[in-house]
C-alpha cells in the first residue's frame, strides 16, 4: 500500500485531510507536517524521515502546498536519500481526494502520476467552463 503524508506551511495539510475524511469517511495510511512558524527545515526533515522509517516496505507519496521553502527543501532532501519516496506539490482537495481513492491500488509512481494530472486538471475557469 502506498502511504501519503501531506505536507505544509502552518496547518493546511491538516485541514485539507480533515475536509477531505469529511467527504470520504476515515481514511488510514495518511499522515500531515505541518511547518510552524517556531520550526524549521530540520524539523520537517525529522518527521519526513520518521514516516519514511514507520513504513519500511510502502512507497510513500508527501503532497506539499509548495514549490520552494522549507517544506519543500525537506521533502528533496529526504527524496534523494529514498527511492520510496515521490514528492508532488501543489496540493489541492480534488487532487488529495483522487489520491485517497487510489492510493490502495497504484504503486508510488503511479499514484505521484495521477496526483500531478488530477491536480492540473482541478483548476476550472468556471465561466469559461459555462460558455459565458
Amino acid at each position: 500500500m502506498t502511504q501519503v503524508v501531506i505536507v505544509s506551511h502552518g496547518r493546511l495539510a491538516e485541514t485539507l485531510l480533515s475536509t477531505a475524511q469529511m467527504i470520504m469517511g476515515e481514511v488510514q495510511g495518511v499522515q500531515t507536517i505541518g511547518l510552524e512558524p517556531s520550526m524549521g527545515t530540520e524539523d520537517v526533515l525529522a518527521a519526513l524521515r520518521q514516516v519514511v522509517e514507520a513504513n519500511p516496505e510502502d512507497g510513500i507519496l508527501a503532497l506539499l502546498d509548495l514549490f520552494g521553502g522549507s517544506p519543500a527543501t525537506a521533502c528533496a532532501r529526504v527524496m534523494a536519500e529514498e527511492p520510496r519516496l515521490e514528492v508532488i506539490t501543489g496540493v489541492s482537495l480534488p487532487m488529495l481526494l483522487e489520491v485517497l481513492l487510489n492510493k490502495d491500488s497504484l504503486g508510488v509512481k503511479d499514484l505521484a502520476c495521477l496526483a500531478s494530472g488530477k491536480g492540473k486538471e482541478g483548476i476550472i475557469d468556471i465561466r469559461a467552463a459555462l460558455g459565458d
